[in-house]
């Protein structure tokens, strides 16, 4: 049987490309590959350092969770303050968000200020809710507090705090839009 496959088992047709030759390949071979041979390796060993760094100084709860303008990783039980409760990114100026979805503007959605929240936050029909910044400084309210209260404490600013909060300045942003929860992240 003379098919395909002949090359493969030892057989390899001749020069004229008709008779067929049998047996061992009998001309000189050698390797000539060595560039690539380097390269290859090259490559893995590159990769092996690069995995083992990953495992070691990176936290792969950033691939799920947002982080909050802080930097902290929502939803990590390390972080200051304690994140482990409120897994949901929300991004507390809606000036921003408009801002970002805008054709050639300056604000990225990146850059926009977030906070990590237990849940979306729903806006009042008849009154208007306010998500306030981490309680600190000032503001004299445990975490536990703060999330109980629904991440308000507009009533507790000085009135310079509610200007700014009125002007979408912080620490303070009004819930303008109905959010809900797209992996880890509140979505208007």
């Amino acid at each position: 049987m003379r098919g395909p496959l002949g090359a493969v088992i030892g057989r390899f047709p001749s020069s004229d490309g008709v008779t067929q030759m049998g047996g061992i390949i009998r001309h000189n071979r050698k390797c000539r590959d060595i560039t690539v041979l380097v390269i290859f390796i090259a490559f893995w060993v590159a990769m092996v350092v690069n995995s083992s760094f990953a495992f070691n100084q990176g936290n792969p709860l950033r691939l799920t969770y947002g982080l909050d303008y802080k930097g902290n990783v929502c939803g990590d039980k390390n972080a200051h303050p304690g994140l482990s409760e409120l897994e949901l990114r929300y991004w507390q100026n809606p000036n921003q968000v408009y801002e970002s979805g805008l054709k050639d503007s300056q604000v990225k959605l990146v850059d926009a200020r977030s906070i990590c929240l237990s849940d979306c936050p729903v806006p009042s029909e008849d009154s208007l809710n306010w998500v306030c910044d981490y309680p600190e400084g000032d503001i004299r309210l445990s975490m536990k507090d703060w999330t109980s209260r629904n991440y308000d404490y507009f009533e507790f600013l000085t009135p310079e705090m509610r200007n700014s909060s009125l002007q979408l300045q912080g620490p303070c942003y009004p819930v303008i839009f109905p959010s809900v929860n797209g992996e880890q992240t509140a979505l208007f």
